[in-house]
């Protein structure tokens, strides 16, 4: 689920944390699709070796997320990521929230962290991952130059950049140096990719 509301994914209201099981696998997608949980997706994951996945973990609401229930999620999302991935994966915990971030550094500094911010590769931006002992940064797009990319992995970073809506905003990434991109039209993509509107070998 991409908020704490439901509204965005479904023709429904609700706040995601106040709701049951229950009454989240009453909901359908608007193309009529269940709400998955994160262990049926972990399985679908699972069986497809080799894959790039963030798990992003959506905690900034400090009254849906007081720091003990930051805790509690914190632990048993790590500990289900952690256990499912395959051999040849990378999975990463990202998040906007630094609370959650320093919590899993400090407790399982194993763990792959990502710091999001609606900022641009900035100095600033990169200070703050770095305080938390983070390399790598999912950053805005429109809000980054090359030089800044340039800098970021000079200090190691890796880089996320997004929004990236078509071929257009995704070869702009690409062109800016990004490591990995992000989109919510992961089709739309593929098919640029696959009749050569973007090629992603550059």
């Amino acid at each position: 689920m991409h908020d704490s509301s439901v509204s965005r994914m479904v023709d429904a209201e609700g706040i995601l944390e106040k709701m049951s099981l229950s009454d989240i696998r009453a909901l359908r997608t608007r193309q009529g699709n269940l709400i998955p949980t994160l262990d049926e997706v972990l399985a679908l994951f699972g069986r497809q070796p080799g894959l790039y996945v963030e798990f992003e973990m959506k905690t900034t609401d400090e009254k849906l997320y007081p720091e003990e229930l930051l805790a509690i999620f914190a632990e048993e999302v790590y500990s289900a990521v952690t256990k499912a991935c395959p051999e040849g994966s990378t999975y990463v915990l990202s998040s906007f929230d630094t609370r959650v971030l320093r919590y899993l550094k400090e407790h399982h500094p194993d763990a792959t962290l990502m710091l999001i911010t609606a900022q641009g590769n900035t100095e600033e931006s990169r200070a703050v991952a770095s305080a938390l002992g983070i390399k790598r940064l999912a950053c805005y797009r429109t809000r980054t130059t090359q030089e800044q990319m340039r800098k970021a992995h000079e200090e190691g970073f890796l880089i996320n950049l997004w929004p990236n809506s078509d071929a257009k905003d995704a070869a702009l990434s690409l062109g800016l140096g990004a490591d990995f991109i992000c989109t919510d039209k992961p089709r739309e993509l593929c098919r640029c990719i696959d009749d050569g509107r973007l090629d992603i070998r550059k």
